[in-house]
């Protein structure tokens, strides 16, 4: 009886503190991987029920939009605001959360890499919050500071020219001296 007692309560112990680990990410990968990159300011943020009203998600409005990259198959390629729906959230006494899904501040500004097929994802955040990067602008340089994973400090400036990745489609992505490049837009 006493060992069955101790097996369930390690059991419960190692289930409990489960979470979601994520392979790291490497930059190529998550230009190659994205079927929209784009930087925008998080407007709002509201909270839905599923169809079947067995999982709530967390839209994400995005404006001030400038597209860095998008294939053909992006949906919202086009559109003058993105929304970006993660699964979380909290509707009335009801709340969801899921480990490693990136939180958004409304008013911040982001560079976004996302799949963005119509298939819902827990996120389609590219490798999860390594697929998000929070900008702001320096008081020091008239280029945006870039933060990457976890929001620590991007130092976009410490190779010259040489990092360039190509997509799938053709367009590339590059971490050259002075700022990030995306295709032919620079940020």
């Amino acid at each position: 009886m006493q060992t069955r007692l101790i097996i369930t309560t390690l059991f419960a112990l190692v289930v409990g503190a489960s979470q979601a680990m994520y392979i790291t990410v490497p930059f190529p990968s998550l230009v190659q991987k994205s079927d929209l990159i784009f930087m925008g300011t998080a407007q709002a943020q509201t909270c839905r029920w599923n169809a079947a009203r067995t999982m709530i998600f967390t839209d994400v409005l995005f404006d001030d939009i400038k597209i860095i990259h998008a294939n053909d198959s992006a949906r919202q390629r086009l559109q003058a605001s993105i929304t970006v729906s993660q699964a979380g959230g909290t509707i009335g006494e009801r709340g969801m959360a899921v480990s490693d899904t990136p939180r958004f501040t409304v008013n911040n500004r982001y560079l976004v890499c996302m799949r963005d097929d119509g298939q819902p994802y827990a996120t389609p955040l590219v490798g999860a919050y390594q697929g998000l990067f929070r900008v702001r602008l320096s008081r020091r340089k008239s280029r945006p500071d870039i933060f990457g994973a976890r929001f620590r400090l991007v130092d976009a400036t410490a190779h010259e020219c040489d990092d360039t990745y190509r997509t799938p489609h053709g367009s590339h992505a590059n971490v050259s001296k002075g700022g990030w490049h995306c295709g032919s837009v620079g940020l």
